[in-house]
């Protein structure tokens, strides 16, 4: 049997067959509203620190913030989101 693996990908080889499995990223992820500011993104990303923690996994990347609407969208109804790529401990 032989093996062969890239960073999405692992091949196994086995007489003339072949199994490919690809690889799943796991990623934490939280979700606010209203306009974003650095205050509100430090707070949800202790939040989001504190459900990684407690779920017991462990961070794997820096944060990512998303921002979904245009600018004139009312604060209510704006959708915002942090993500970080995590791993199981």
């Amino acid at each position: 049997m032989s093996k062969y693996e890239t960073p999405d990908y692992e091949v196994l080889i086995k007489e003339g067959e072949y199994e490919i499995r690809r690889y799943v990223d796991l990623f934490g992820a939280i979700q606010y509203s209203g306009f974003s500011n650095k205050s509100k993104e430090l707070k949800m990303k202790k939040k989001l620190d504190i459900w990684i923690q407690k779920k017991g996994y462990k961070r794997q990347s820096n944060y990512m913030l998303a921002f979904y609407n245009a600018p004139f969208t009312p604060p209510m109804f704006r959708r915002n989101e942090i993500w970080v790529r995590i791993i199981g401990v």
